[in-house]
């Protein structure tokens, strides 16, 4: 913008602004207008949602309350999937149950001992057993035990 009219700022008691391509004219009446400009920065905070794969779920796993659970049961081929996505993290505490459900899935399952504190829309891949206690060091379901998928999400 130019102001070529302008030989002292503080004879002028006001400023109307036409456009960026016209020069600046006094205007019209006693007025003085003020005229600011502020950018204003927002900061956008995103909780990212943590995804595991494991083979137990408690409450003791929950680190907010109240708190909703949404459980659903998947198929094994669904299952799959996921884990191949890369998403989910493995929080498979024990060897053989790693060893397990990799020949289930035929995808490696990482062993990952850790503890779980889950928060708001983090998911679980769960991997339920079903069936009589299974001994230390199984690598394989004994006959009528089986595993079965659940997609548990904390909302």
């Amino acid at each position: 913008m130019s102001i070529k009219s302008i030989k002292s700022i503080k004879a002028i008691k006001s400023i109307s602004l036409i456009d960026s391509t016209q020069s600046a004219k006094p205007a019209a009446s006693d007025e003085t207008i003020k005229i600011t400009t502020t950018t204003k920065k927002t900061k956008t905070t995103k909780t990212t949602a943590h995804k595991y794969l494991c083979n137990a779920f408690s409450i003791n796993m929950l680190q907010i309350f109240p708190a909703e659970i949404k459980i659903k049961e998947i198929s094994s081929a669904d299952a799959s999937k996921l884990i191949a996505s890369g998403e989910y993290k493995s929080a498979i505490g024990h060897a053989s149950t790693a060893e397990l459900l990799s020949s289930l899935l035929n995808l490696p399952v990482k062993v990952n001992r850790t503890t779980l504190m889950l928060n708001k829309n983090d998911e679980l891949l769960l991997a339920q057993y079903y069936g009589e206690r299974l001994p230390e060091g199984v690598v394989k379901l004994p006959d009528g035990s089986s595993i079965r998928w659940f997609l548990v999400v904390v909302k």
